[in-house]
C-alpha cells in the first residue's frame, strides 16, 4: 500500500508539472524577443523517484527552441517556483521527444 501511493504521488505530481511547466514555455516564448512564432508542446514529463530532477519530453518543428528553452531554464525553473508550491523545485531536464 505504501509503495502504491508513493507511486500514485509521483504521478500526480508529473502531471501537475506537465501542466504547470507548459504554461511557463507558453509565456517565456511568447515573449520573449525572435521567439514568438516558436511552437513547442510539452509530450512527457518524468520525475526521478527522488522528485529532484524532472526530465521534460518537448515537440517542436524548429531545433532552435531547444536552444532559447535551455538559456531561459533558469528563469523557467525561477517562474515555476513562484507558481508552484514545493519545498524543492527539481532540477529540469529538456529533452526532444522521440516518436
Amino acid at each position: 500500500m505504501f509503495v502504491d501511493s508513493k507511486a500514485q504521488r509521483k504521478k500526480k505530481l508529473e502531471h501537475f508539472l506537465h501542466q504547470e511547466i507548459a504554461k511557463v514555455l507558453q509565456n517565456i516564448l511568447y515573449f520573449e524577443r525572435g521567439a514568438e512564432n516558436m511552437r513547442v508542446t510539452v509530450m512527457e514529463v518524468y520525475a526521478s523517484k527522488d522528485l529532484r530532477k524532472v526530465n521534460v519530453f518537448l515537440s517542436t518543428s524548429l531545433p532552435e527552441v531547444f536552444e532559447v528553452i535551455r538559456q531561459k531554464s533558469g528563469k523557467i525553473r525561477h517562474i515555476l517556483a513562484e507558481q508552484v508550491n514545493m519545498r524543492r523545485i527539481p532540477e529540469l531536464y529538456f529533452l526532444p521527444w522521440k516518436y
